[in-house]
């Protein structure tokens, strides 16, 4: 069991020097916590702004894009055959 234990958590360290390598390398140039900042900004701002993704502009109502339609999703055997023998090509 403590081999087990030793083993977890010299992987975890590996890992996490791998990714602060790669933090690292990648270092924005204004630095990370300004960074964050800004992105978290633009996000709030851009993204989720109301008047922009209004559902009346866009003439869309967005809860019914899941609704599924009249019949049921399950295919019977029949309509499968009759499906694949129109798409078939001509034999010849």
């Amino acid at each position: 069991m403590t081999g087990v234990v030793v083993v977890v958590l010299v992987s975890v360290l590996c890992a996490a020097a791998v990714l602060s390598l790669i933090a690292v390398s990648h270092r924005p140039t204004e630095g990370w916590q300004e960074w964050t900042r800004q992105s978290l900004d633009a996000w709030r701002w851009d993204e989720l702004r109301t008047e922009r993704w209004s559902d009346a502009e866009a003439g869309v109502d967005l809860f019914s894009l899941g609704e599924t339609g009249t019949g049921t999703g399950y295919a019977h055997p029949e309509e499968l055959r009759l499906r694949l023998r129109t798409r078939q090509p001509a034999q010849g």
